[in-house]
């Protein structure tokens, strides 16, 4: 599986406001309802708490596991929903 490039990964990150560790508005509850409901990921897995617990860590990890067309629907439904 291929993963993110940088371009990519900066512009996701400056648009989900992830430099302090959030994602948008998302609580841990509501972050975790919608990788469930988008892509049907458990985000708070042990799999993506490899590099630490913060929603933002937790998207990363699954960014670097996750196949090309779950990231783009992942992506996708982010800015449909909070664009």
């Amino acid at each position: 599986m291929s993963s993110l490039g940088t371009r990519e990964k900066w512009l996701l990150e400056e648009f989900l406001g992830m430099g302090s560790g959030y994602v948008l508005g998302f609580s841990d509850r509501t972050f975790g309802e919608f990788c469930a409901d988008a892509v049907d990921v458990d985000i708070h897995s042990d799999r993506y708490l490899a590099n630490g617990t913060s929603k933002a860590k937790k998207l990363r990890a699954f960014w670097e596991s996750g196949g090309r067309g779950t990231r783009r629907a992942v992506a996708r439904d982010l800015r449909a929903g909070y664009a």
